[in-house]
């Protein structure tokens, strides 16, 4: 997860899931509806020096995951992109879109939670943008003051946009 080994990072890791655990999601997908608990229950085992937590999803949760009612994200991608936290976030936000429609800075920067400095803003995001052409498939157009990142497509978003097609005509890619 790029955190240390040391007691303060597992107390990251456990406020985190406590929240999740806590958390009251509702999520609409591919015409399924889910409201409620994400969680039904955490499972903190202990062996040793080996600690290890067993996340148990609702049964309601579990049918959102069947296959074609989510996005795969190319993890051989994201580990190139190594701990470069915006770059990784930006390559979730666009590889959640088989079409990413233009979006300005600042609503991206909303999207993202950045609350820094505009000229830090600017700089991390021309980072970011470099290190995601570096990936085979991927770029960026600036048009009329908004960006438009394409990618290479998941296996789920080819079914997806391949059903999409025949039922609604062309889907702009």
């Amino acid at each position: 997860m790029g955190r240390g080994r040391g007691s303060n990072a597992k107390d990251v890791v456990v406020r985190s899931l406590n929240k999740l655990f806590d958390a009251h999601i509702a999520v609409n997908s591919t015409g399924k509806f889910f409201e409620g608990r994400l969680l039904t229950s955490l499972f903190w085992v202990e062996e040793g020096k080996r600690n290890y937590v067993l996340l148990k999803l609702g049964s309601a949760v579990e049918k959102l995951f069947e296959p074609g009612a989510y996005t795969t994200i190319s993890v051989s991608e994201r580990a190139s992109l190594k701990n470069q936290s915006f770059a990784l976030w930006l390559h979730s936000y666009a590889s959640s879109h088989v079409s990413m429609y233009p979006i300005t800075s600042r609503r991206l920067r909303t999207l993202a939670g950045y609350d820094g400095p505009l000229s830090r803003w600017n700089a991390e995001l021309k980072r970011a943008l470099k290190l995601l052409t570096d990936l085979p498939g991927w770029s960026y157009v600036w048009r009329e003051g908004k960006l438009k990142i394409s990618h290479p497509l998941s296996s789920t978003q080819v079914k997806w946009k391949e059903k999409n097609i025949h039922r609604n005509g062309a889907v702009d890619r």
